[in-house]
């Protein structure tokens, strides 16, 4: 005989038993799911961490670097300012040397740094008297004062011979850096 109601039950049984697995899979599922996100995220977190430290590294080491290079840029300022100070009489012989290696017999311009103001006068009739002993048929004629550090600049029509410490710094400072780093810096240049 035929019990609908007990039927019913377990049909109603069965529904919740296969419910219950349904949900237990689809649990299990969401499961992975929220642990695979979750790594994905970590991972995600790390790498943005890692990403952060080194562009932090990166811009200590830039601070770092670009300090030593002022620090680098301060030497060499300090020894073209220092060069007139320190030794006026090797300055202006100095410029003398520069100025005959420069002299070309042809008739030209000089402009001192507005720095050796004080001394521009004497230079020039020195320059004048080197010149006209050298090549006694060029003149040359004193123009408007440069902003360099010192020395001077000669204008031969469009030819310019720069004779400034500037750019005599710049010279020395190509072939002496690598020893001033290591001086300051104990050898390690690149850090």
């Amino acid at each position: 005989m035929f019990d609908a109601l007990l039927w019913c039950q377990e049909t109603f049984d069965a529904a919740e038993q296969k419910a219950q697995d349904i949900i237990k899979i689809y649990e299990a599922k969401a499961n992975e799911q929220n642990e695979e996100l979750a790594r994905v995220a970590r991972d995600k977190i790390h790498s943005d961490n890692a990403r952060h430290d080194s562009y932090l590294a990166m811009q200590r080491r830039n601070a770092i670097l670009a300090e030593k290079s002022a620090m680098v840029d301060e030497v060499f300022n300090r020894a073209a300012k220092n060069l007139k100070k320190d030794n006026p009489d090797a300055y202006e012989k100095l410029l003398e040397r520069l100025f005959v290696s420069a002299i070309n017999g042809k008739d030209g311009e000089v402009c001192f740094s507005h720095h050796d103001y004080d001394i521009a006068d004497k230079l020039y009739r020195q320059f004048v008297q080197i010149q006209s002993n050298v090549y006694p048929h060029a003149t040359l004629k004193r123009g408007q004062p440069l902003d360099i550090l010192g020395g001077f600049v000669l204008h031969y029509g469009n030819i310019s011979v720069d004779c400034s410490t500037d750019s005599r710094i710049i010279i020395i400072r190509k072939s002496l850096e690598r020893q001033v780093v290591d001086i300051l810096f104990g050898g390690n240049s690149n850090a």
